[in-house]
């Protein structure tokens, strides 16, 4: 998995195991000098760390709720759990930013194990800020090996990605308050009622001038005058 990665761990590098039992990916690591801390409740066979400088701490707890008091630069977890579990696992570490490199493997179904590839290829490629290759490798039998780089943390990515805010805030919203609270809105006043204007006493008012054909008007003022009386 590390040669397909084309990254390997460095002396001091910090490690975490899930699932370390036997031992297998905890030696790969200490014999590169490496301090890595095994989460299994098994035994870790692990006799001798020989001369090569790397250190190992087995804690006996359950790998699923393990917490890590500072971030490492490795993950690796190979636990006998379900492929939602891997994916929920994953996503835990890579959102709380807790490792940098993972190195997990998916332990498929036992009926249809390739169908369940589509899906999670899918969750996987969803990931903020995270790249991956998704292998069979050699001695993986109904499981898959993800070896993946965390760009940058979930929280961080959704952070940089989120446009700052300068300025008034907009129209229709009210600004956070310290504290993390908002402040109260006031209610709109109600609209004002538009009574209807009683009519004026007296004479109606006159209609406005509308121009005939011929360009005369039918306004009063403006026709021609009409004789007082009819001329025999």
């Amino acid at each position: 998995a590390l040669d397909v990665m084309g990254i390997l761990p460095r002396p001091g590098e910090r490690v975490v195991d899930l699932g370390a039992a036997p031992g297998g990916w905890s030696w790969a690591f200490v014999k590169r000098g490496c301090a890595v801390t095994a989460v299994d409740r098994g035994p870790v066979k692990l006799a001798s760390l020989g001369d090569w400088g790397g250190e190992l701490t087995h804690l006996r707890e359950d790998g699923l709720r393990f917490r890590p008091e500072r971030p490492v630069d490795w993950l690796a977890s190979d636990m006998l759990i379900a492929p939602g579990q891997a994916l929920g696992l994953l996503r835990k570490w890579h959102g709380a930013g807790w490792a940098r490199r993972f190195i997990v493997n998916f332990k498929l179904p036992q009926r249809e194990p390739w169908a369940a590839l589509a899906p999670l290829c899918a969750a996987l490629d969803a990931l903020p800020g995270f790249r991956y290759r998704l292998r069979q490798l050699y001695h993986d039998r109904r499981e898959v090996t993800l070896m993946g780089e965390s760009l940058a943390p979930a929280a961080e990515h959704r952070r940089q990605a989120a446009p700052a805010s300068h300025g008034k805030p907009a129209r229709g919203g009210s600004a956070p308050a310290r504290g993390g609270t908002r402040p109260a809105v006031r209610p709109a006043p109600p609209p004002a009622r538009h009574q209807a204007t009683p009519p004026a006493r007296g004479k109606p008012a006159r209609s406005p001038a509308v121009p005939l054909r011929g360009g005369r008007t039918n306004h009063p003022r403006r026709r021609g005058r009409q004789p007082r009386g009819r001329r025999g």
